[in-house]
């Protein structure tokens, strides 16, 4: 493993050594526990094959007990990556980022961000209203869409994300190439978990989306406001918690707590006007 990833886990309380777990080594306890809370269209929204299961890839087939214990358990989760089953994932989530090159990749000048995009998807689905849940798949889907479009346009493309759902959601999208890098959260929360990584967004135009607007998606844009030049909330792509709406979809005004929202076709329409300024 990397001296990149040797920092990271040094940041990280309790953890003993990242490359144990990114061998594939089971050492440490497996939890049989299925996930009885998440989407079962997930895959489709991933673009994946049907599955009994969350999908995982390959890298972390040998973890998955222990995996979806820990996204089952909001409880356990919240108490951060202190546990030993915390710390294991964490080290898991990093090492299987490392491996396909998106741990501190250099960022361009504009970038298109997701914060939990498939939060409400893996824990909290049964949660939401039947509208609810059909607005959410709509957005994962389109998020993906967005993803796949900025990739052409040249932006660089980062999700914040929490280590207990990466497995099942985030990390397909960075094996298929859609992901630059990745910034991992705090458990159940969007404060990040290393708060160096916000300074490489200086000088950078912003473009955000994810979930949820009255949770997470806030605490990380908070965080990356003390640093960033520009940013902006993509109303297309943002989501609320089941608990705040019925709906998922971002109904009010075009700013949040001073933060602009703007809709996804008018955000892309100025970055290849610029862009071709530029030329």
């Amino acid at each position: 493993m990397s001296q990149i990833l040797d920092e990271y886990t040094k940041q990280v309380p309790r953890v003993q050594n990242a490359q144990h777990y990114a061998s594939g080594n089971q050492g440490f306890p497996r939890a049989c526990s299925r996930i009885t809370t998440y989407d079962p269209e997930l895959h489709e929204t991933l673009g994946l094959p049907l599955s009994p299961r969350l999908s995982i890839p390959p890298f972390f087939k040998p973890f998955r007990d222990l995996l979806e214990a820990r996204a089952k358990n909001r409880k356990t989760s919240r108490s951060n990556y202190n546990s030993e089953s915390g710390t294991s994932t964490l080290n898991l989530t990093l090492a299987h980022a490392y491996n396909n090159n998106c741990i501190q990749t250099p960022l361009k000048n504009q970038v298109l961000a997701f914060v939990h995009p498939f939060y409400a998807q893996i824990c909290h689905y049964r949660t939401g209203s039947g509208r609810y849940r059909e607005e959410v798949r709509d957005i994962g889907k389109k998020s993906i869409e967005t993803l796949k479009q900025a990739k052409t346009l040249g932006l660089s493309r980062v999700v914040f994300e929490t280590a207990d759902h990466y497995p099942f959601g985030t990390a397909h999208l960075v094996e298929q190439g859609l992901v630059d890098r990745v910034i991992v959260t705090k458990a159940d929360k969007g404060d990040l978990q290393f708060p160096n990584e916000a300074f490489a967004f200086a000088n950078r135009q912003l473009l955000i989306g994810g979930g949820f607007i009255n949770k997470c998606l806030y605490q990380t844009v908070s965080e990356l406001d003390l640093h960033t030049r520009d940013i902006t909330l993509l109303e297309d792509l943002i989501f609320y918690s089941p608990e705040a709406e019925e709906h998922a979809r971002y109904n009010g005004p075009d700013n949040w707590q001073g933060v602009p929202i703007t809709p996804l076709k008018e955000a892309i329409e100025k970055i290849q006007q610029e862009a071709q300024a530029a030329k």
